[in-house]
């Protein structure tokens, strides 16, 4: 299993996030390298990418973002991204995708109060 961690990112209000995670068919090297273009156009409109971590062996990829705003707003805080010429040729990631979930998700702080070890 690979995880990317990703600079420590401070939380900020009015920001939701957003858990997806894909199952992967076909080339993993493939996939991987349309994912971090993807990540990269994401995130000029706003989303910034909390971690991902790839299970190969069980041909699972989990990745975060956040972005602003609720989950209500979600669809169309997406669309100008979606509309982007840059992602509209990065398509063939569907290609490599077999199955997906997508949740709204709530970080949690690790080691507060009352957690022993």
């Amino acid at each position: 299993m690979r995880v990317e961690l990703l600079p420590e990112l401070p939380e900020l209000p009015g920001r939701t996030v957003c858990m997806r995670r894909y199952s992967i068919v076909g080339d993993w090297t493939a996939f991987l390298a349309i994912w971090r273009r993807i990540v990269l156009v994401r995130e000029r409109y706003g989303f910034r990418c909390l971690f991902a971590v790839a299970d190969e062996p069980k041909d699972q990829f989990t990745w975060a973002f956040d972005f602003p705003g609720g989950w209500d707003e979600f669809t169309e805080v997406q669309r100008p991204y979606y509309a982007d010429p840059e992602r509209v040729a990065l398509r063939g990631v569907f290609d490599y995708m077999a199955d997906y979930i997508l949740d709204p998700a709530r970080r949690l702080t690790v080691g507060g109060p009352g957690v022993s070890g």
